[in-house]
């Protein structure tokens, strides 16, 4: 026998309070007389059949892997890529859904008052937007990894908020864009932290925004370098794509002790406690693969 659940739990729920439940009402742990699966809905109010049997993909969360084939079988005939996968990864899909939902509707509704404030027609406006399916509606940065930055994206959300003050519009969605980028910066730090120890030695692989780009303004990686100096660790950069940046002068505008510590060449043998990959590249993926440990923010 196999027990379905399907409600919005959060991460932990089946594993600490459902699963023990079971447990102790059955008399006797999963595996034998039955075993446990958890199969979030994703399907909306109003066009719930339609969805059932037209979804976009179906997520399994299982006690153990292989343990969930009666429920794939019910699946049969039913085209969509299944994703089997633990408990607490399923349950977090579900509410990753819903908020980015939520959230694309507030973003749409504050850009809307700003249209409005602004003498311009909403609607005419998401037709634009909704017409780039390259960037806009599309799967382009929706990849965990580093914070953004660079000479657009700071710079240009800056300004909206400021605009936003200006003509009065309430608009907390959008003024706090930059603030969560600087958590995610400080998030990173603190799991670098709790890595190594106090004044290791760390290696950063990556010192401009993006990949292929020598581009050093508001780069959160430069960020990331300074704060790790200012903490006392013994650090070093290595980055490919800055000494091709600027006429070859890649250290161009950069604090003189970040400039210092910037390796113009991996060395072919070096101890470091850690090292963080920034970007990646093919350089530093050989790198990588020879070191450890390795903590990758490019990807989380």
């Amino acid at each position: 026998m196999l027990i379905v659940f399907r409600s919005t739990m959060l991460p932990g729920s089946m594993t600490d309070i459902v699963l023990p439940a079971i447990v102790a009402a059955a008399g006797e742990e999963p595996g034998s007389l039955y075993d446990v699966a958890y199969n979030p809905e994703f399907i909306r109010l109003g066009s719930a059949v339609a969805d059932y049997f037209a979804p976009a993909r179906i997520i399994i969360g299982e006690r153990l892997a292989g343990t969930t084939q009666p429920l794939l079988d019910i699946y049969a005939g039913i085209d969509a890529p299944v994703f089997r996968t633990t408990f607490e990864t399923a349950e977090l899909a579900k509410y990753a859904d819903n908020a980015f939902h939520a959230l694309k509707v507030a973003y749409a509704n504050e850009i809307g008052r700003v249209a409005v404030r602004s003498g311009i027609s909403p609607a005419e406006l998401f037709e634009m937007f909704r017409a780039d399916e390259k960037l806009n509606l599309s799967a382009c940065y929706l990849r965990p990894g580093g914070a953004f930055g660079g000479p657009c994206l700071p710079k240009d959300v800056r300004a909206l908020s400021v605009y936003v003050d200006e003509v009065g519009i309430a608009a907390p969605v959008l003024r706090h864009i930059l603030k969560s980028n600087e958590a995610h910066t400080e998030f990173l730090i603190a799991e670098i932290e709790r890595r190594v120890a106090p004044r290791s030695r760390i290696l950063l692989m990556g010192l401009s925004f993006k990949p292929g780009s020598g581009e050093l303004r508001e780069s959160p990686l430069v960020t990331l370098a300074q704060t790790l100096l200012d903490r006392g660790y013994d650090l070093a950069v290595y980055d490919p794509d800055i000494a091709r940046a600027n006429g070859g002068d890649g250290l161009n505008g950069l604090a003189p002790e970040i400039a210092a510590i910037t390796l113009p060449e991996l060395p072919a043998e070096a101890d470091f406690d850690l090292v963080v990959v920034g970007k990646m590249s093919a350089a530093v993926a050989e790198v990588a693969a020879r070191k450890s440990p390795v903590f990758r923010i490019d990807t989380l």
